[in-house]
């Protein structure tokens, strides 16, 4: 069991760690409106990702291979959420552009709706569990899992925002900051287009 939740550990870090659509939006977001006010995004992507795990874990796992087109539609709902995003971020930009920035954080509640459509959290999840052997599966194995991804991830999310925070002073030279929220768009709207 130690060794297994070792390497579930190196995947969360991974995971976690490289560039996908919750990091550019912690970075987003952390340059918009610093790390304080990103902290409940931070809270709904562990809280939405720990209630993934909890579910497949529980069961959930089964039911997607019986029914392989809900799959099909958290894709296509995971689209139409990165579309939503691309949009915000163009939207901030006529802001800007008009010298008011309306936008608010996306808080804790989107943070944790967003991992039930992002593929590379349900890619994430189901790595883990798959990581699970039946013989050394239990609620002690799944509770160790939880445990180390919140002390994992939360760290490194939060660093996600701060590098945000930490770019604000450049992107608030010139059109730094418009050029930033178009490459953002522009990476979020990439994945759309891998998804379908």
């Amino acid at each position: 069991m130690l060794e297994t939740l070792i390497a579930q550990m190196g995947i969360i870090a991974v995971m976690v760690g490289t560039p996908g659509p919750n990091n550019f939006l912690l970075m987003s977001s952390g340059v918009h409106f610093g790390v304080k006010r990103t902290l409940p995004l931070v809270a709904g992507i562990i809280v939405g990702c720990l209630s993934m795990i909890s579910l497949l874990a529980g069961g959930l796992s089964p039911v997607l291979e019986q029914h392989p087109q809900a799959l099909l539609i958290l894709r296509f709902l995971c689209a139409g959420f990165l579309l939503y995003l691309v949009v915000r971020l163009l939207r901030a930009n006529q802001a800007l552009r008009g010298g008011q920035a309306r936008l608010s954080p996306l808080g804790f509640w989107r943070g944790l709706a967003f991992q039930w459509v992002n593929p590379k959290a349900w890619m994430m999840c189901l790595t883990l569990l798959a990581m699970q052997t039946p013989e050394h599966s239990s609620p002690v194995s799944t509770l160790a899992l939880l445990v180390a991804f919140v002390f994992l991830s939360a760290p490194i999310l939060t660093s996600w925002s701060a590098a945000g925070q930490s770019l604000k002073g450049w992107l608030n030279r010139g059109k730094h900051l418009l050029w930033f929220n178009r490459l953002t768009a522009a990476a979020l709207a990439a994945t759309v287009f891998m998804l379908v």
